[in-house]
């Protein structure tokens, strides 16, 4: 959409080391070349009193020089560009076991006792204030590494509490929550066929156990088996738009 000055009034830009310029209703043809002038100053503005947070990047792919990789890359760039602190958690890189032991599991309803195989997760966890998931769809769900991280770190007591057979969510100091992933399928397979059981899983249950109003972000890539690169290209563009002003 171009640029224009408001149809009444006047309307006042004043460029880098320039003064101060006036435009009234008329000067639509003198406007024009500050257009470009005009956009950089908004955008500046739009950063000035921005909450900036602390995200957590819970990231689940094997291969170092994947596509998911280059997302995940994506992912970090975006949130740096933002000025936002990043905890970058690559779970195969840390060779976070996804195994919960009897042990662990008998412990699960005792928040007295269930915290002490995940403690350093947990606390990762608590100190964030925003969350992007990063892994590819796999057998219309997560890899079984993230899926196990969900099982041993979002305890009774740290996610969620069972009250009166209701689930109560704790998560409340999470106010942004996005997730980004890849299909190999087509969107029409995955949406009209499997109804896409992976994002109801994530935006209608997981994203529940944060905050009520947080920010929410589903960016996600279908047909990765049979796209060009142009369209992984764009796909990347729109992780970087779609997590900038998250």
């Amino acid at each position: 959409m171009p640029c224009r000055p408001y149809a009444t009034g006047g309307s006042w830009w004043r460029l880098e080391g320039g003064p101060a310029t006036t435009y009234g209703a008329g000067d639509a043809v003198a406007a024009r070349p500050l257009c470009r002038y005009v956009r950089i100053w908004r955008e500046q503005c739009s950063q000035v009193g921005r909450n900036l947070a602390k995200f957590l990047v819970l990231y689940a792919h094997p291969l170092s020089d994947s596509f998911g990789a280059e997302v995940h890359r994506c992912v970090l760039d975006a949130l740096g560009k933002s000025g936002h602190q990043i905890d970058d958690c690559d779970l195969y890189a840390e060779n976070f076991s996804p195994v919960m032991t009897s042990d662990e599991r008998r412990a699960y309803h005792d928040p007295n006792a269930n915290t002490q195989a995940v403690l350093p997760y947990i606390e990762r966890l608590l100190q964030a204030d925003g969350l992007v998931l990063v892994y590819p769809t796999w057998w219309y769900g997560m890899p079984a590494i993230l899926r196990g991280y969900i099982d041993r770190v979002w305890l009774p007591g740290v996610a969620f509490e069972l009250v009166k057979g209701r689930t109560r969510p704790l998560l409340q100091h999470i106010t942004r929550f996005a997730v980004v992933t890849t299909y190999g399928s087509p969107w029409w397979l995955q949406t009209f066929v499997a109804r896409d059981p992976n994002r109801h899983a994530l935006m209608h249950g997981i994203r529940y156990l944060v905050a009520r109003r947080a920010k929410t972000r589903w960016l996600a890539l279908y047909g990765l088996d049979y796209i060009n690169e142009d369209k992984r290209r764009r796909f990347l563009e729109r992780v970087g738009r779609g997590l900038q002003n998250l």
